[in-house]
């Protein structure tokens, strides 16, 4: 029986694995699910029955494609699609007579089947799990010990260093924005900035490096940094109501930063390090001076950055230039990794089919795919272009097909979008995008949502989705197809007639 730790790995990524781990389950294959996801998800044809092929052959597995002529001849066991789904077959089904024509994997000379490295693979799934138990153990046996031995931890000094490292990495999230759903309400937010110019998310980040210098560098310091955390609480409460009254939403990154400064606090508390006897006019301007300093780099190196990610007007000039050139446009779709998008989405909110045929013509008609996220900048900016471009007519040509990231926070918002367009058509799912994207507030698309009747229609196109984005492993958003042919979505301009 496999362990709880190969039982949870596999609930994980079941969504993922789809039938193939189940075909290995079948084959009675030695296999361990990390492996097979990776070897599922480097392959974009992991849905065809060449692709499980060739997959199934690096677990030692013979593999032979035939296709039926006669039922009879059917060597078992044999892969083969039935109803939509591959399944494997030991014995001849009920419904044999359904592969004539159709094209099986027969399974031959199974020897030992298993993964490459398999002993080491199934070592390193252990490691992976003990290794979190290992650690708390050590911790233990390190505090008992801590009050056994002669040395004596400062366990104050640990505990703030680690609560400052934890800072900084949630102060650095929120300022590389990197989270979706409601943090975007927050982040964008008037009340994100200081005086409308500095950037709170800045702010913290420089006060957790600064007081982590202290910390670890600047012990004579110390007393002025546990009195600033008694100031520094005042930051948690105002940043939870502005959340809940103000902006009403919550941004996860926000409440781990301000979770950090009060546990700070209620550290120092219980150290008894609060001491205001210990206030003196040079350590506290020292203090201040300190985090002025590492305030202002922070400052600097995000202005930086943020002006690293706009790009020079001779590059858009260059840009155009070759998108002039069709050849160009076309070189650079044919490179483009392919991904399979039949079936993947049904809302098509561009039909030149339909007009083609109303209007008599013969439009050689492309697929413009686009996975989009409600909480993406890029994708704003690109849904605005797509928009427009629709609206003039620039896209004539083109199938336009949406699909959304999974996002849960972001359910309200696409599941609206996915609703109206199945109960009012294209025009009135954009337009409800388009209000969304202008104005980013979830709390109304929540109340929208909980108008809308759940339908198995809604469910079954939310559940498509899903299930086609988690198998692509996408790892960001917005995602730009032609032709199943995967591009940079900054070309959308450059693909219009």
């Amino acid at each position: 029986m496999p362990s709880d730790a190969f039982k949870t790995e596999r609930v994980v990524v079941s969504v993922i694995m789809h039938f193939f781990q189940q075909i290995l389950e079948d084959l009675n294959v030695k296999y361990t699910v990390r492996y097979a996801k990776q070897l599922f998800e480097s392959r974009t044809d992991s849905g065809s029955l060449y692709g499980i092929k060739k997959m199934l052959e690096t677990f030692s597995l013979s593999i032979t494609a035939i296709r039926i002529m006669d039922v009879d001849t059917i060597q078992y066991p044999c892969i083969c699609l039935h109803e939509g789904r591959y399944v494997v077959l030991h014995n001849p089904p009920q419904w044999k007579n359904a592969l004539l024509g159709e094209v099986v994997l027969s399974v031959t000379d199974m020897g030992v089947a298993r993964e490459p490295d398999y002993l080491k693979h199934r070592l390193q799934l252990i490691l992976i799990y003990v290794m979190p138990y290992i650690t708390a153990l050590a911790a233990l046996f390190l505090a008992v010990a801590s009050f056994m031995l002669p040395l004596r931890f400062d366990w104050n000094m640990l505990i703030v260093a680690i609560l400052n490292v934890m800072g900084v990495y949630f102060s650095w999230r929120t300022v590389a924005k990197e989270c979706s759903g409601a943090c975007h309400d927050v982040l964008e937010s008037a009340g994100s900035k200081i005086f409308g110019l500095y950037s709170l998310g800045v702010i913290g980040l420089s006060y957790f490096i600064g007081s982590l210098i202290i910390t670890l560098f600047i012990p004579s310091l110390a007393p002025i940094f546990a009195l600033i955390s008694c100031v520094a609480i005042a930051m948690p409460l105002w940043s939870i109501s502005y959340q809940a009254f103000v902006v009403r939403s919550w941004c996860r990154n926000c409440i781990a930063v301000q979770g950090v400064v009060i546990a700070t606090f209620i550290t120092e508390l219980l150290f008894h390090k609060i001491d205001i006897s210990q206030l003196s006019i040079v350590p506290f301007l020292s203090t201040v001076s300190l985090y002025i300093i590492v305030f202002f780099v922070c400052d600097r190196v995000y202005s930086v950055v943020r002006k690293e990610k706009i790009y020079p007007k001779n590059l858009i000039f260059t840009y155009r230039a070759l998108m002039s050139d069709k050849s160009v446009l076309q070189s650079i779709i044919n490179r483009g990794d392919v991904r399979d998008t039949s079936g993947a989405s049904t809302i098509v909110v561009n039909n030149p089919d339909a007009a083609g045929f109303e209007m008599g013509t013969d439009i050689h008609v492309r697929e413009l795919f686009l996975v989009i996220s409600p909480f993406c900048s890029y994708c704003r900016e690109l849904f605005a272009k797509l928009k427009e471009m629709l609206d003039s007519g620039k896209l004539k040509e083109y199938r336009v097909v949406l699909l959304f990231a999974d996002e849960p926070a972001g359910l309200p918002v696409y599941a609206s979008v996915i609703s109206e367009y199945q109960t009012h058509g294209a025009e009135a799912a954009m337009q409800l995008l388009s209000e969304w994207y202008e104005s980013l507030k979830i709390r109304k698309f929540r109340k929208i949502y909980t108008k809308i009747s759940t339908t198995s229609e809604l469910e079954s196109e939310i559940e498509r989705q899903k299930e086609w984005f988690y198998r692509m492993n996408f790892s960001g958003t917005p995602i730009m197809l032609i032709d199943s042919h995967q591009i940079s979505h900054m070309l959308l301009e450059g693909i219009s007639g």
